[in-house]
Parts: structure tokens; sequence; C-alpha cells
């Protein structure tokens, strides 16, 4: 069979994807740099797999999107049904196209009705690959989208070590080093709760011992409900699974729709972790960041110093105080908007209490900058109190309904951030109010974990909420481009 092969090289890396007969693209090598002159024929039979007894008669390939249709008894890469019938696909590629920076490929399945476009990106300083999937559905009638990961790793033989991060409210980012298959079962991290949480960070290490040597770092850029999968092939080896974890019925694509997943971002070091984690953070400043250079301001928040007890006359002499200590940031921080007393109430009416703030803010954030200091403010935009105006005026906007009895989270509700009207409401109530004031930064909080999914439609609506989320803030960095706004811990 005659095979393609795919070369990018990045930060002293080469990576080699291959395509057998038209085949979905795997990883045929990933390591130090290889010399032009390298015969990929020759290494791809050097990297040959044997057929054992009792098996298929062809190898299972963990390819980009491992699928059952090309013989892959274990965890696919994408699972797709039309109506209630699964498709077992069989995807081959028209073409590869090079990019500036990496390759993007497009494949079919015409039996299935359905294509794929891949893209595979890389940061030539740092040597961190970008992977992304985009699925369009080419058939006639609705296609369900069951499962569709970002894209699967083979991991070499010689990795020992997973480091995974979890934790809780204050005690986040807690890193856990197990053996990557000790006990011959799979490891799973979901996180179903609509953020990216304390218990199932996404992202990993893999390390051919702790912390030295050769190790790889992979990272889902998504805000919402997540999977990361390390499975031990029942042939022999270890496949890398990261991707969006999609709720029963929360994707079907009507003709001609497009599904796109996030991205995952991946990397390497042959000398450790330590140099591993230098390169995430070249590449994040480098490429993610807004701002070229950042400024990390001293920053003050209200919240410990006053809770909800706020008034104007208070607040001025803790700028004054903040002033003094050399603060360049005060946040004020929760309770300073109509109806906030305690955390019972208030969320979602984002004007300031008139009885606190009688003139608005805006002599707050004056007298701040006449000290030198930026003025920020603390916000929940996501989130709403039952004792509020805007639930009073529309409890249908509560994601999962509020008619249904559902747990709260600090006694408040999510509003479905995935319905156009209520992301246009929260911005005329947000953009008012950065207008009506010289505020230059939002800290966001994050405090409701997703319990009850169900959106507008019936289906399942925590993607199309993160997206909304998403949207919200694009929109008011559009409309205030200097705003900077911070994902607060608990979120």
């Amino acid at each position: 069979m005659s095979n393609a092969y795919f070369r990018l090289d990045g930060g002293e890396s080469t990576l080699v994807l291959m395509s057998t007969a038209q085949s979905m693209p795997r990883l045929l090598y990933w390591s130090n740099a290889l010399d032009n002159s390298q015969n990929l024929d020759m290494l791809a039979l050097a990297c040959e797999r044997c057929l054992p007894h009792g098996g298929l008669d062809v190898a299972e390939q963990v390819s980009w999107l491992p699928e059952a249709g090309r013989g892959f008894t274990d965890c696919p890469g994408l699972e797709l049904r039309r109506g209630q019938c699964r498709l077992d696909t069989q995807f081959l590629m028209t073409q590869a196209l090079p990019t500036p920076t990496g390759w993007q490929f497009e494949l079919a399945d015409a039996a299935c009705q359905a294509l794929l476009t891949l893209r595979l990106d890389v940061d030539a300083e740092t040597g961190v690959f970008s992977a992304q999937v985009s699925l369009l559905n080419d058939g006639a009638d609705a296609l369900q989208v069951d499962s569709l990961i970002s894209m699967a790793l083979p991991v070499p033989a010689h990795f020992q070590t997973r480091m995974s991060l979890t934790g809780r409210w204050a005690h986040e980012f807690q890193p856990v080093l197990e053996p990557i298959a000790g006990t011959g079962g799979a490891w799973l991290q979901e996180s179903r709760v609509g953020r990216t949480s304390h218990h199932a960070y996404p992202g990993l290490a893999l390390m051919s011992h702790s912390g030295g040597g050769e190790c790889w770092g992979a990272q889902l850029a998504w805000s919402g409900n997540h999977r990361l999968l390390l499975q031990p092939q029942r042939l022999g080896g270890v496949q890398l699974q990261l991707g969006e974890l999609l709720l029963g019925g929360e994707v079907q694509l009507a003709p001609t729709e497009r599904h796109v997943s996030p991205a995952v971002h991946f990397v390497r070091s042959a000398v450790g972790s330590n140099d591993l984690s230098q390169r995430w953070h070249r590449f994040i400043r480098s490429q993610l960041q807004r701002r070229s250079k950042p400024v990390r301001p001293v920053q003050f928040s209200t919240w410990e110093a006053t809770y909800f007890d706020h008034d104007a006359q208070k607040m001025s002499k803790l700028v004054h105080l903040a002033a003094e200590l050399g603060v360049e940031r005060f946040v004020l921080d929760d309770g300073w908007f109509a109806g906030r007393h305690d955390d019972h109430s208030g969320l979602g009416d984002w004007q300031p209490c008139p009885l606190r703030y009688p003139d608005g803010l805006a002599p707050l954030a004056n007298h701040c900058q006449s000290l030198g200091m930026q003025f920020g403010l603390w916000v929940e935009p996501e989130s709403v109190n039952r004792a509020s105006h805007l639930f009073k005026a529309h409890p249908e906007w509560v994601l999962g309904g509020a008619t249904q009895w559902q747990p709260l989270g600090r006694h408040q509700y999510l509003l479905n951030l995935g319905l156009a009207q209520v992301r246009a409401e929260l911005f005329e109530q947000i953009d008012r109010l950065l207008r009506s004031a010289p505020i230059s930064f939002l800290k966001w909080d994050m405090n409701r974990d997703v319990t009850h999914a169900g959106g507008a439609d019936g289906r399942a609506g925590v993607r199309a909420h993160v997206m909304g989320v998403y949207q919200l803030i694009d929109s008011l960095r559009a409309a205030h481009p200097n705003l900077e706004i911070e994902s607060c811990a608990s979120g």
C-alpha cells in the first residue's frame, strides 16, 4: 500500500503524520528533530506492528480519530448516528493542503455522508502543536454526533508516569502522579459540571520517569464538559484521547451544518518537565495572550475586607489605604449592585445599588484614578438569584428550567447563555455599566456547577451555554478593546 507522509518541525522536535491508502492520518513519529534525509518509508517499516493470533487480520491503528468502522475495537474517536442507525465510518483523505504553519486535511465518507477537516499547526519556536477537527453533515437528514474528540495519540512504550491535576475549592491544582497503565485498566477523567472545574483539569503530562527525561504535555482549550482518556489497547500499546464530552442529544447537525471541536495543544521535551513548563509559558505569552506585553498590576479586592457590607464612604477610605500600600488596581468585589445584601439575592440586576452608591460608581472609579490606580469590578453574569428583577421577568431563561426543582449553588441558578436574548440582555446591562465609569477590569466569577443541562428545545444545552459565554465575552471586548477580563479561581 502507498504511504503519504506529512512532516512538521518546531522546538527541536519533528512530528510526522502518515496516511496509508488515503486513510485517516496517524502519528508515525514525534521525537527529536529528524535529518531532512531521513527515509520515512524505512521509519514506517520500523514502526510497523505485528499481528497477534486470535485477532483481526488488520492492525488496529491509533489514527487521529480511531474508527470502529476500520476495525478499531477500543474506544473510538468519533461516534455518529442518523436516527437510530449507528454509522461505522471509513473516512478517506481527499486533500492534504500545506498551510503557513502546518497542514489541513480534508476527508470524506460517501456512505455516511459526512465530511471532516483536520487542522494541525505548530509554533516553530516552542514546538507546541495545535490540532482541531471540524465535522460537516453532507447528508439530507440530521446527523447525530454522540462523540467527537479533538485528537488521539499513541503513547510511546517507554512512558511510565502520568501527572494529572485535581483538587477542590481553596485546594486547587493538586498534582497526582500515577503509573500510565499500572493496573491494566483505562484511566478516564471527565468533567460534567459545565466548566473547567476544580476536580478535573483538562490537561495532563506523560513522563518516561517522574519529572525527568522525555515527557509530553497536552491541554484541551475548552471551558466546558470534557473527557481525557488513557487506555491500554487490548492488542498492545496505549492510546491518549482528549476531547469535549457531549451529552446525549446535545449536537445534532442539520444538512450542511458544521460542528467544530475545541483545539488541543500538545508539546514535548527531551529533557524533563521544567523545560516542558517553560515551553508552555512561552507559547501562552507569544500566541494566546491578547496583549504582547501584559501588565500584571498589584491588585486589591474588597471581598475579605467588607464582604457584603458596602457604602461609598467606607470604600473611599479603603481606596486611600490601598493607594498608600502601593496598590495599582482597586477591585470592588461582590455586594456593589442592587439588592445584593447577601448571597441569596441580586444576581442578574447589574446596576449600582442606589442606596449604597447613589451617584453610581463613577465617583469611586475617578477617585481611584486620581490616586494612580485602575478601577475594577466583580461580576458573575451567567448566574441569577430567584430574588432578582431579571428572574422575576424571565424565569424561562434559567438553564434546565426553573419549574423543576434543581439544587442551587451559592443560592443561584445558571442563565442559559445559549439563548441570544439572554446574551443581549446581559451585554446591554454590562455595556451600560462599563460606559458609566472608567472601569478597566472585570473579575468574572463562575461559582455554579451545571446540574440541569436542558436547553430551550429540551435537548442538553451545556455546549451552547459555554459557547454563549465566549460570545458574550467577545462582544464586551469588541465594544471595550482595553477591558481586561479575569476568570475568577472558582470558575
